[in-house]
């Protein structure tokens, strides 16, 4: 293989030796080469007809190409030479290409250039998927262009001036740029001229001359459609120098020399529109030698860089080379190939092409599919199509979202977009809480959106917070992930309100309530642990449910009461109610099962007894009334008080008694003018009071100015009665309930200044309450069970007044409080109590 190399580098020296002594025998070398040129295009056509559906893939071996052999060509097709090569090829080659890079890959043979063996010729890609080859070695001048749909080479317009090692390339217009090149016909010296080709037309025509005459350059059209042309050799020297020629205005223009004078690199632009230079020659003292170097041009600074060599033990590293979909770089020799990622700045070799095949120029097709072509080892010339898989791409949006199941809604919706430049099929998948979605998405080309979507109704997510969550992108070759870094909050809605109080769930028997302003409440659930109310709406209906009555609309609280508007509802009216929730993710609840109530209509006390303005001569009065309601609701309560000065006070206070009574009795009452209400309650709430006003009341204690005349009291009950006179004093007198404390609390009128004595049942005073004026007596004094005891309350000096006193007699409670006090090491230093009253 190192003597191929020498034997085309040094093409240009056997041919010019040819050329001055041996013209007869050049004259037979041309002839002859036509002559195998027109029998090879014959073998091609039969080889065309045998080319339907061929290729192999992974780990399939290549197929015999012999142009005397033609065959079909299957995945199970052996390489040229013996089975084990074959072997070793297909399946430790292409498996371990696979494995390393982490790709697949797709080789398939075309058919082969239909001429003798040939080298330092040029070629491109045509924009519309065709392959042009410019061949002008020893001494022929042909061009050639592949149809990959007939899989057969057609012959073009030849260039206008035979030359070899030159460099062509494909415009964006289409047209075909030529440049450079051994001249055989002047002596082989290195041309400047550059012509372009127009595919459309088949023509030539003649562009701008380069500033310096070259071959062996390299070449590669840039991102913004100009041309860089670099290195090379002229005059037997290498060159350093580079020039940018623009194809709008026809003209070149110098940019920075090449660090190294370099001929025969591989040179293509990269994606981010950098150039990237591998490899070649340096003819140093009349010899060649080779570099791993590799350096980067950017346009923007002018300037090279280099960068990581290519790690290779051969010499022979450079051209061809081009810049794969993905943004790889693929250079590719007969030693292996290797693979350049520009992010990592790193190599990696492998093998694609069959043993025996020396690749010569390689080309990327606009669908991503690499033209590889070159002497196949046995006189002719092979052409491959390599399909690099190139990875989905994969965007993810990662918008918040927060989810809940609401009346059959709430979905988890991951999105994003693919694309795909070999348009394959992509399978999306991503995994929530142990529950993975997949979704296939077709053409890829165009970067269709892709959606997967958890639904809570039927695919059951636990409440919480997902984030970084891994989205998978696969077109079965291999797989690329994105995560997702927004926050999911799958909530779980509220439960409708339990608890629903006031109501009954059944329309014939409504709950009565007390009045149209009744407070409703309820009970907040919700299956998410620790969430909390923050809304609710109260929705109040007629008693078929179908008419709206009222809706408070969404109140912000997180109360679980709301009070009705008064007089919203009519007394005696049946109404039904339900209130919903909302959370406090905004998750909104289902509405409580519809509760019915009925207004309750008051119920009334009609006063049978006594009249208005009524002088009584009994001061133990009989309460008696008629109780009415509209409900047919039972009294379950009744109430009667009194007031003696214009209902400033209650002077007597029944209490809320639970009785169905209808009658009440009351004394006895101090003497005086009175006024009287009773209200009763008819288990739902109290009616409005019922009066009796200005009753005549007798002095129902008189008289009791001795001992023998004290008037029986109880304990616990409010006594009243007043000293009508300087002289009048009043006895009473009780039974101690208990061994203990009793005390006697007097309220004196305003103004006054009563005292009250205490005595045995010996008539021994035993203790005395001698206040001032205007102060209540307070008297604590020591009892025996089931004694009797007496007390006079009189006026001080004579005092006495029209207005009431009140007294009121209970047993005194104890409450003893004991302190301890302990120094600093634990240790009790005191111990005091004290009792207390209560």
């Amino acid at each position: 293989m190192i003597t191929k190399i020498i034997f085309n580098l040094r093409m240009v020296e056997i041919l010019s030796w040819f050329r001055k002594q041996k013209y007869r025998t050049l004259r037979v070398l041309t002839s002859f080469v036509l002559l195998l040129n027109a029998l090879t295009l014959g073998a091609t056509a039969a080889y065309s007809q045998s080319m339907n559906t061929v290729g192999f893939e992974g780990a399939a071996s290549l197929s015999d190409l012999s142009l005397t052999n033609p065959m079909n060509l299957t995945d199970k097709a052996v390489l040229p030479g013996t089975d084990v090569q074959s072997s070793v090829y297909g399946n430790v080659y292409l498996n371990g290409f696979a494995k390393t890079l982490g790709a697949s890959f797709t080789v398939t043979p075309a058919a082969p250039i239909p001429v003798f063996q040939i080298s330092q010729y040029g070629q491109s890609a045509l924009n519309d998927g065709r392959v042009m080859v410019t061949v002008g070695e020893y001494n022929a001048n042909y061009n050639l262009i592949y149809n990959p749909q007939q899989n057969a080479w057609d012959p073009a317009a030849p260039m206008p001036v035979k030359r070899y090692n030159h460099k062509q390339s494909t415009l964006k217009d289409g047209r075909v740029l030529v440049t450079g090149g051994f001249l055989p016909l002047e002596d082989y010296s290195a041309s400047h001229k550059a012509y372009l080709y127009d595919p459309q037309t088949n023509t030539w025509s003649e562009a701008a001359n380069m500033p310096q005459g070259r071959a062996g350059h390299s070449q590669s059209v840039l991102s913004d459609g100009r041309v860089l042309v670099a290195g090379g050799e002229a005059m037997r020297e290498t060159l350093d120098t580079a020039y940018i020629y623009d194809p709008v205005s026809n003209t070149w223009s110098k940019v920075a020399n090449l660090p190294v004078a370099v001929a025969y690199a591989g040179q293509s632009t990269l994606l981010d529109s950098r150039v990237m230079l591998v490899g070649g020659s340096t003819r140093v003292d009349g010899e060649w030698r080779y570099s791993k170097k590799a350096f980067i041009y950017n346009l923007t600074t002018n300037t090279w860089t280099y960068v990581e060599d290519v790690p290779t033990n051969y010499d022979s590293v450079g051209r061809p080379q081009s810049t794969l979909l993905d943004g790889r770089v693929l250079n590719t020799n007969s030693q292996g190939s290797y693979i350049y990622t520009p992010s990592s700045n790193k190599w990696i070799k492998t093998v694609i092409v069959p043993a025996g095949f020396y690749p010569m120029e390689q080309s990327v097709l606009p669908d991503g599919r690499i033209c590889i072509s070159g002497p196949d080892g046995r006189g002719g010339n092979a052409a491959y199509f390599i399909s690099f898989n190139t990875p989905p791409k994969l965007s993810v949006d990662n918008t918040d979202q927060t989810v809940w199941k609401e009346d059959g809604r709430g979905v988890v919706t991951l999105t994003g977009k693919v694309s795909d430049v070999n348009n394959d099929p992509v399978t999306i998948s991503a995994t929530i809480a142990g529950i993975t979605k997949t979704t296939i998405v077709s053409n890829t080309s165009s970067s269709p959106s892709w959606t997967l979507q958890w639904d809570l109704n039927s695919d059951k997510l636990p409440g919480g917070t997902y984030t970084n969550i891994a989205v998978t992108a696969s077109d079965s070759a291999e797989a690329v992930t994105s995560t997702y870094t927004g926050l999911i909050t799958v909530n779980h809605a509220p439960n409708a309100p339990t608890n629903i109080q006031p109501g009954s769930f059944s329309p014939s028997n409504p709950q009565m309530i007390a009045t149209g302003t009744s407070v409703l409440s309820w009970a907040f659930n919700d299956p998410d642990a620790g969430d909390i109310q923050t809304a609710f709406q109260v929705v109040i209906l007629s008693a078929d449910g179908k008419s709206q009555i009222y809706d408070s609309q969404w109140v912000v609280s997180s109360a679980n009461t709301f009070t009705v508007p008064a007089n919203l509802i009519n007394r005696g009216s049946v109404a039904g109610w339900y209130v919903r929730v909302k959370d406090s993710k905004g998750a909104v609840s289902n509405f409580s099962p519809l509760a019915y109530v009925r207004i309750n209509t008051m119920p009334s006390a009609e006063l049978t007894s006594y009249t208005d303005g009524q002088t009584l001569t009994d001061n133990m009065l009989t309460f008696t009334w008629k109780y009415k309601d509209a409900d047919q609701q039972a009294q379950t309560e009744y109430q009667v008080v009194g007031t003696n000065d214009g209902w400033k006070n209650w002077a007597y206070n029944s209490g809320e008694i639970k009785s169905g009574s209808t009658s009440h009795v009351a004394g006895p009452i101090t003497s005086g003018s009175w006024n009287f209400a009773v209200r009763v309650k008819d288990g739902t709430e109290w009616s409005e009071w019922s009066f009796r006003n200005n009753l005549m009341l007798p002095n129902a204690y008189e008289p009791n100015d001795t001992f023998e005349q004290a008037f029986f009291v109880k304990m616990n009950e409010s006594y009243a009665s007043a000293i009508t006179t300087a002289t009048d004093v009043d006895f009473y007198k009780y039974t101690a309930k208990a061994n203990g404390v009793d005390r006697l609390t007097l309220n004196v009128p305003k103004g006054q200044n009563y005292n009250v004595h205490i005595y045995d049942s010996s008539k021994r005073l035993l203790a005395a309450g001698i206040q001032e004026t205007d102060i209540p007596e307070n008297v604590l004094y020591e009892v025996t069970e089931g004694q009797t005891y007496y007390f006079k309350i009189f006026g001080v000096n004579g005092g006495f007044s029209g207005s009431s006193y009140s007294f009121f007699l209970s047993s005194l409670t104890l409450r003893n409080d004991t302190r301890y006090e302990y120094d600093n090491n634990g240790n009790l230093i005191k111990k005091s109590s004290t009792a207390q009253s209560q």
